[in-house]
This record gives structure tokens, sequence and C-alpha cells, in this order.
């Protein structure tokens, strides 16, 4: 059976130990020597536990720091607004798209009767119109994955809802994926044949 044997460096530093913590310490016995080769076994398991520990705690620290995007959510968005399409505008290079609406986009043509009329290019003027020279308020809810900022406007000077206008004259409609909050203006839409209601769209 093989024996295990004591290298001189071993015994150098087994000595200078008993010398510090008394010779009742026995690094050489059998059961230090089965702690001593079962150490290296847990030794991955421990460096895993320590990074895992590691992360849990940066990744902890870094959604407790402050953001540009949260520090502009605490309150609302005001100023003169920069029209991008019909459900979507620009405040201060704040890009907002507007909450519970969905407009035709930019390009989109749809039918009124048996003529073709581009109703984006209608939905993007007919915000225009109705923001031109006007202060907006926008009270932000959330991010968008285009990393837009989502939220309610409305004119500030009169209250005037600019989702509900456009819903209630038609150039929108209710986005009900995420919001019920203008389908009765799209019913007074659809009722008097409005807009978009006027004909067909996609």
């Amino acid at each position: 059976m093989m024996r295990w044997r004591r290298s001189p460096t071993t015994r150098w530093v087994a000595k200078g130990v008993r010398r510090a913590f008394g010779r009742q310490w026995r690094p050489f016995s059998p059961s230090y020597r089965k702690w001593r080769y079962k150490l290296p076994r847990h030794v991955g398991t421990i460096r895993l536990t320590l990074l895992l520990v590691i992360m849990a705690g940066f990744v902890g620290w870094h959604e407790m720091q402050p953001t540009a995007d949260a520090q502009r959510l605490d309150g609302a968005i005001a100023g003169y607004a920069r029209i991008i399409d019909g459900d979507t505008l620009d405040i201060s290079g704040t890009r907002i798209r507007l909450h519970g609406i969905d407009a035709p986009e930019s390009t989109q043509a749809c039918m009124a009767g048996e003529q073709v009329y581009r109703c984006g290019d209608r939905a993007t003027q007919a915000l225009a119109d109705l923001v031109r020279g006007q202060t907006l308020r926008c009270d932000p809810m959330g991010m968008d994955r285009y990393r837009r900022t989502i939220a309610g406007c409305k004119i500030a000077t009169t209250g005037q809802d600019i989702e509900s206008w456009m819903v209630r004259q038609g150039f929108a409609v209710a986005y009900t994926r995420y919001s019920y909050a203008y389908v009765a203006d799209e019913l007074v839409a659809r009722i008097a044949r409005r807009g978009l209601w006027a004909g067909t769209f996609e």
C-alpha cells in the first residue's frame, strides 16, 4: 500500500504552525488528510457560488441606479410638438408614442368609395393642425420596444385629450391591445362614418 510521505517543505510549514498553535494541532493525522483531499472537490462549487452572489449583487445595484429615462418619466413632458405621424410626436428631443390609439402609417393608403387616398398623410396632417402653436402636456406611462415614451397628451391651455380627438374624428382607431380608453370615441366615429370609417382600410 502506498504511504503518504511528508516533503521537507511540508514538514517545515507544519513545524511552524505547531509552534504558533500548539502541538495538539496534527496536520498529518488521518482526519486531516481526509479533509485535505475532499476540499478540492468543493472548490469549483465555492467559486461558482461566489460568482453568482457577486453577479446578483451587481444586478441589484444596477437596477437601483437612476437612469435618464426613469428621471424623465418622473414628471410630465411639456412643450411644443413636432409631428412624426398620426400617433407619434417629438417634444424637445423626446419621441412620444400616443397612448391607446393607432393611426395609419405615413405611407399607408386607404379606400373611400372607389377612390384611393393616403390616409397616413391625412392623419399626420390632422394631428399637426390640432397642435400647431399649442403647448402640450404629456404624462408618461412607460416605454415601448422602440424606446419611445408612451404617454397620454393634452393641449395645456384647453385640456383637450389629443388621443380622444384623433379617434373621435376617425383619424386613428382605439388600440385595444393595450387600452380600452378610446373605444367609445371609436364607436362615435364609426356611427358618423368619419375619416377612416368612411371607407375601408387595413
